[in-house]
């Protein structure tokens, strides 16, 4: 039986061939392989090199190029088998360029602990704006800072890692600038929504609400009403369509409520904080994505490199209409390490059903990923080789993230 690394060196070679014959000879017709052929062969390229691929074969002919626009290749065959295998994805900000590296995602690492290998998929040229950003079935909204005769001004872009493509977004007339990246599993479609001010020093509420549709023929951003006015404090996170988000009513204030954006109906609904679950979404706890439900983690007790453990808080949300929340604490136990002096441990996401991922702030020498399962009550850290290079920089981590070869 052929391993998956001689099934990878023939499809290249293949593609190769195909390539050189086609740019060598005026004669070779763009049927030469039917075309249910070459999505088969197509599909099959090594992850670890797509956009190399991707971009070779788009410069063949306009038959090619057409394939990775179609659905039956972007995504029941190329998006459905990457989702089966979610990577790690890690965001370095060097001092010219934004670089992207990933790695296999670790299954069940409590009871498989290994190392694994980080390569680098692209680097975008730009100095990126230190926000928080999320990968949305491979995709990215990244904003960055442009000066221009002495002025800065902020771009906002899609940008796939795995191919490297950028799509710059119309700019809106406002200083203030909030945005946030969904997508729309029914319909199919990402979105972005955004909130403006109409002056930088307005601090309170934001005026203004609009939606952008990408996928469209000309690109332009759309008014939406809101009946809430807030202002939104802090991170967020993207469920099954889903937009949830901290926020209060003034602007000055902790938070207040949680608003949901539903980027399917492009409604909003708020969830007002009580008394009670208060922590739950003040500015030191992290919102998840638990099991398809809106769950929250929040230090009780930071790491303590004395004690040598530390105590959190997972809270879920287990019905929102009646804002009922469960509540969970645990105790880390230790982590088998020394850390660096100041270094603390900030929470990354969830994986599978019960696995908590852990890094640090400061990236040490080797770097660590730290898995808690909350179930077993057990700790494993795991090795992310290739990172050792960025010692010294911020490396932010993203899970789940899925190779996609669409092209917007």
């Amino acid at each position: 039986m052929k391993s998956q690394r001689q099934n990878d060196t023939e499809v290249c070679l293949t593609i190769t061939r195909l390539t050189k014959l086609s740019k060598n000879s005026t004669n070779v017709r763009e049927d030469l392989l039917p075309t249910d052929l070459l999505i088969e062969i197509f599909s099959r390229f090594p992850t670890k090199h797509i956009a190399k691929y991707i971009a070779t074969c788009r410069c063949v002919s306009k038959l090619w190029s057409s394939i990775f626009y179609r659905p039956e290749f972007t995504d029941v065959l190329f998006l459905t088998k990457s989702s089966a295998s979610p990577q790690l994805l890690f965001a370095c900000q060097t001092q010219s360029e934004l670089l992207f590296l990933s790695s296999p995602q670790p299954q069940d690492p409590v009871e498989n602990p290994s190392l694994v290998t980080a390569s680098c998929l692209t680097k975008v040229p730009v100095n990126f704006s230190n926000e928080s950003f999320s990968t949305i079935n491979g995709f990215l909204c990244l904003r960055y800072d442009i000066v221009k005769e002495r002025k800065s001004s902020k771009m906002q872009f899609i940008c796939n890692p795995s191919t490297g493509q950028r799509l710059p977004l119309p700019k809106m007339k406002t200083v203030g600038q909030k945005s946030y990246f969904g997508y729309d599993p029914i319909g199919k479609q990402y979105k972005l929504f955004s909130m403006t001010s109409s002056n930088d020093k307005y601090k309170g509420n934001w005026k203004e609400y609009r939606i952008l549709t990408l996928g469209t023929q000309k690109l332009s951003w759309r008014r939406k009403e809101c009946c809430v006015p807030h202002c939104p404090v802090h991170n967020e996170i993207c469920i099954n369509g889903l937009l949830y988000y901290r926020a209060n009513g003034d602007g000055f204030t902790k938070a207040t409520m949680i608003v949901c954006f539903d980027f399917r109906s492009e409604k909003f609904s708020f969830m007002k904080v009580t008394e009670n679950f208060s922590r739950a979404v003040d500015h030191k706890a992290t919102l998840i994505n638990y099991n398809g439900k809106l769950g929250s983690l929040r230090w009780e007790e930071p790491y303590s490199l004395s004690r040598g453990t530390g105590s959190f808080v997972l809270w879920v949300l287990q019905d929102a209409e009646k804002h009922k929340w469960s509540k969970h604490v645990y105790v880390l136990p230790p982590l088998g390490i020394e850390l660096a002096e100041m270094a603390e441990l900030y929470f990354v996401g969830v994986i599978g059903t019960d696995e908590i991922v852990l890094s640090l702030d400061i990236p040490a020498k080797p770097f660590y990923l730290f898995y808690y399962n909350i179930k077993r009550s057990s700790i494993v850290r795991v090795e992310i080789q290739g990172i050792q290079a960025l010692k010294g920089r911020s490396v932010r981590t993203l899970l789940n993230h899925v190779e996609n070869v669409n092209l917007m």
